[in-house]
């Protein structure tokens, strides 16, 4: 597994130098990055969170989606916690610290691994979990309003991660997508579709998060005091506390619980980026606590892999 992540983490970086060069050469706008960023989001990550429900309905996936999703809503919280302790008055580093980027970075890098379609699987809760704590708890604290006044239903219901993901449980619950995977035409055709657009998450989203990287001076990156904080916080406080959690967690449930550390492990979320532009705030320094705890993360995964592989 640690040699997986390792070699995965390598592959990740150079897709990053790939967009950064990309950029620096006008090869790739800025506006180039957003519609790149768009088949990501209303593509590319529906369609493997999708995918990787279309399995049995039996009681042995029931229960483990199920625990899954207990185990991650209880380590989202852990982070949401642990980010407001640090970070009580700088609401956009909170925000940037509570979110790992689960779509971008979790999800290519547990496919990689041997946990595979199953560890999507048992993250892909998660992934809507984080997109409704960014959409409620997030923009509340980065604008300081009451939910009422931030909280949008009908823009939480129509994101394209929950969408895919009640497509998703849908097609579980009821065992279409099962049923559609075992017909021959539509495993072909249908999944064909899918799987094509599974292979290009990786590139596509470490190239991103390069153009990201193209986009920030680099002479302040790692000069400002901030960045290495959230880092921190982000890749290494909030993994060992939800590590000490979830070693009081059954054995048996070890896969599980490995892919939603993976999850949670993972560095800032793009998306706070985002959010910081459409909210009138710090929109350079958000970008920083993106790219560099991108970088970081290269050397923290493998390492709280390692320790998480001893102690579960």
């Amino acid at each position: 597994m640690v040699e997986v992540i390792l070699m995965q983490s390598a592959l990740m970086f150079l897709f990053m130098a790939i967009g950064f060069l990309l950029y620096k050469t006008k090869k790739i706008t800025e506006q180039g990055s957003k519609t790149i960023a768009n088949i990501l989001v209303y593509a590319v990550l529906p369609a493997v969170i999708v995918k990787s429900f279309c399995k049995a309905p039996t009681a042995e996936n029931m229960s483990a989606l199920g625990i899954s999703a207990l185990l991650g809503l209880g380590a989202l919280l852990i982070s949401i916690i642990v980010s407001r302790l640090f970070f009580s008055d700088a609401p956009l580093d909170e925000f940037a610290s509570a979110f790992s980027n689960v779509g971008f970075f979790g999800i290519p890098l547990i496919q990689a691994t041997p946990l595979g379609n199953d560890g999507v699987f048992y993250i892909a809760t998660i992934v809507a979990l984080v997109n409704v704590g960014q959409w409620t708890y997030g923009v509340m604290r980065l604008t300081q309003k009451s939910v009422k006044e931030t909280f949008s239903p009908v823009k939480l219901l129509t994101s394209p991660f929950i969408i895919a993901t009640l497509v998703g449980l849908l097609l579980f619950f009821t065992g279409i997508g099962d049923m559609l995977y075992q017909i021959d035409i539509t495993k072909k055709v249908v999944f064909g579709v899918i799987d094509g657009l599974s292979v290009v998450n990786t590139p596509l989203a470490m190239m991103i998060i390069g153009v990201y990287l193209a986009q920030t001076d680099l002479k302040t990156l790692f000069t400002t005091k901030a960045t290495y904080t959230v880092s921190m916080v982000r890749l290494i406080v909030i993994p060992l506390v939800v590590l000490l959690v979830f070693w009081l967690v059954p054995h048996s449930l070890e896969p599980i619980k490995t892919a939603v550390f993976i999850a949670i492990s993972c560095p800032v979320g793009s998306n706070v980026a985002v959010y910081a532009e459409l909210h009138g705030k710090d929109y350079s320094h958000a970008v920083k606590t993106v790219t560099s705890s991108s970088i970081f993360s290269i050397i923290t995964m493998p390492l709280l892999i390692m320790l998480a592989g001893l102690i579960f």
